[in-house]
């Protein structure tokens, strides 16, 4: 006979031969009053007597007890109310036994709580949940590890003390990083929080969140500064780089000339070598000390599209009724004949009446560089140079760009002054004197001009 049911038998016998004047040690009768399920349940165990001289049953070694003696058998839970639930030994036994026992193990009460109702649907539902947010925290944590990406170049400045949260909001808000939070998270989880040390660092968006901390926590490192003044063609764009150590010449001009850059404005009929010109944001910049020719041209291209988001480049070359080309184009003629600030605007409203009228520009800046070289002086043999840049010979605008126009030549290219002049000529000390009619111009020739 198994030893649970010999177990069973035993608490039947006692029970039927009990009686109120003389009950075997350790059985109590069912109906003793003050007697509780849980005191019935533990009539049968051995006890052992407390200091108090009140004889208490071994609650843990009777569990254990069960849990031997009752294993591979079906355990029934009913739920009452807010009481305990009740366990059931079996059908004709008359025993309960509660199901809050304390000392069954935890496979037991795990065993237990499986037969509740709708259990599995539960469990079903939090397995669910806690896929959804595994995979919601992993697409954030992901994201948040990505660079922002724009080509955009900042010297950040790590002073003593700064916390791994100072650094997080400062790169944030200078557009380094994407997410704070995912950035504290990370160095933290790597360990990388209490190794960011002070100095000055080169940064770029274009640099995940693990690449910004690998050059914090190596150590300060200098950027490279560059110049490049207002109204530079492409040409000397790439000379004043190979001089000042950034990129090779050869290579930055084979760069622009093939490489792949994806910005709005370079329209699909810009190709060849000249294909940027003008769009190279004169400026200053800052640069990593290995920094390649694509990425230098993708910061000047990156720093245009900024200006031009500014000062609403798009929309102001629409009213004038020029395309952003023509525009950036008219730009670069102003920006080589302008040599005082407030004289821009006036000289784009004297291009723009020569335009309307269908007169030819006469631009001397534009023979210079259908030349492809800078003269001191213009001779009237240069003017018969045949090349379609050439605003002598040719109506309109030239095919491009001949520079790189600044911002004031920009905005004066959008916002020409009303005027009813027709030319100018340069004065010595490079201002411009300005006529309505021909004769006059020539009169301002033959005072400012020397031959």
């Amino acid at each position: 006979m198994p030893g649970w049911r010999m177990m069973l038998e035993k608490i039947k016998a006692g029970a039927k031969a009990s009686t109120p004047s003389q009950e075997p040690r350790g059985m109590i009768p069912a109906g003793r009053p003050g007697r509780t399920l849980r005191d019935r349940f533990y009539a049968g165990a051995a006890e052992k007597e407390t200091p108090d001289g009140v004889n208490r049953p071994r609650r843990r070694t009777t569990a254990r007890l069960l849990t031997r003696r009752f294993k591979g058998r079906r355990l029934f839970l009913k739920q009452t109310g807010r009481g305990p639930s009740s366990l059931a030994a079996g059908p004709d036994t008359g025993v309960t036994l509660p199901g809050g026992l304390p000392g069954l193990s935890a496979w037991g009460r795990l065993r237990a709580l499986r037969e509740r109702p709708g259990f599995r649907l539960r469990l079903f539902i939090i397995l669910v949940l806690l896929v959804l947010f595994a995979g919601v925290a992993q697409a954030f944590v992901s994201s948040g590890l990505k660079a922002p990406g724009g080509g955009k170049v900042i010297v950040f400045v790590v002073p003593k003390g700064a916390t791994t949260g100072w650094v997080a909001d400062n790169l944030y808000e200078r557009g380094v990083i994407k997410d704070p939070v995912v950035f504290r998270c990370y160095a933290r989880y790597y360990h990388l929080d209490k190794k960011i040390k002070s100095g000055t660092y080169c940064l770029s968006s274009d640099l995940p969140v693990p690449a910004v901390l690998g050059l914090l926590t190596k150590g300060s490192q200098l950027a490279r500064r560059f110049t490049i003044p207002e109204g530079f063609t492409l040409a000397e764009i790439a000379l004043r780089l190979d001089e000042q150590g950034v990129v090779k010449k050869e290579d930055f001009l084979r760069e622009v000339a093939a490489g792949s850059f994806d910005f709005p404005f370079l329209s699909s009929n810009l190709s060849g070598s000249l294909r940027l010109e003008g769009y190279l944001f004169p400026d200053t910049y800052k640069v990593l000390p290995d920094a390649s020719a694509h990425a230098v041209a993708e910061l000047m291209l990156h720093r245009f599209a900024e200006v031009a988001e500014e000062i609403d480049l798009s929309a102001g070359a629409g009213e004038q009724g020029l395309t952003l080309n023509e525009s950036v184009t008219l730009a670069s003629l102003i920006e080589r004949e302008a040599k005082l600030s407030e004289e821009r605007a006036l000289i784009a409203g004297v291009l723009y009446n020569r335009l309307r009228r269908g007169m030819p520009l006469q631009v001397d800046a534009t023979v210079e560089y259908a030349l492809g070289e800078h003269r001191e002086r213009i001779l009237y043999r240069d003017l018969e140079v045949d090349s379609p840049y050439n605003t002598y010979r040719v109506t309109g605008l030239p095919p491009g760009p001949i520079a790189a126009p600044g911002r004031a030549s920009l905005v004066a290219a959008i916002k020409p002054e009303k005027t009813d002049y027709l030319y100018y000529v340069a004065k010595p000390d490079g201002s411009h004197a300005f006529a309505r009619t021909l004769e006059e111009h020539n009169a301002n020739k033959r005072r400012y001009l020397k031959d």
